[in-house]
């Protein structure tokens, strides 16, 4: 999941600006990855697998909003900084917070629920590209391939959630099968759109 916006950022740095891509996603994907690395270490729940592939997660999507920072104009480059801040300091409280208030045997269900919250919000990030892709009926600012990899992503984690019975990893990833399910659709919904009023629209001479 986290490669499969290369093909975005790979034209965000061909064309030299971000354009109308949104940096939001990658922000809420790093505050996510963030709270699950902290989730999988071992004060917390002790899970390997979600540790380091939310470590990688956390470099990935870092350079994604390094690259959104480097290539967008004096507006956006602000409101990324401030995101990006933001997150930070509010991954340094929850830390904190954690570490030195909460008694070792209640970390899981804290953790598990600021990570269900987070993973709640990252999964609802997208719901503002889809508003933008329905009223605009464009669907150049929602890849398919994101929007397929991060359905299978989902599935995967939710599969995963069940095999170990872990209700935190449960309930996130499985809103994020619903949300990116209804990506895919509306992205061949406007797409059928598309093509059929292009079907239907008389020839130049």
């Amino acid at each position: 999941m986290f490669f499969s916006p290369l093909p975005t950022f790979w034209t965000i740095i061909k064309r030299r600006e971000t354009g109308q891509f949104s940096v939001v996603p990658y922000v809420a994907t790093l505050l996510n990855c963030l709270m699950w690395l902290f989730y999988g270490t071992s004060s917390v729940a002790g899970l390997m697998l979600v540790l380091t592939i939310n470590a990688a997660g956390v470099v990935i999507e870092s350079i994604y909003i390094i690259i959104h920072v480097l290539f967008g104009d004096f507006e956006s480059r602000k409101r990324t900084g401030c995101y990006f801040l933001g997150i930070m300091v509010l991954y340094t409280i929850v830390l904190c917070c954690v570490t030195q208030a909460v008694e070792v045997n209640d970390r899981v269900t804290v953790v598990g629920a600021i990570c269900v919250v987070i993973g709640s919000i990252m999964y609802s990030a997208p719901m503002t590209v889809i508003a933008q892709v329905i009223r605009d009926k464009n669907v150049a600012n929602m890849p398919l391939f994101l929007s397929a990899s991060s359905l299978i992503n989902s599935v995967v984690w939710t599969t995963y959630g069940i095999l170990v019975e872990d209700v935190f990893v449960i309930i996130p990833n499985g809103m994020g099968v619903c949300v990116c399910a209804i990506q895919c659709l509306v992205y061949f919904y406007i797409s059928l759109v598309a093509a059929k009023r292009g079907a239907s629209s008389p020839p130049t001479v």
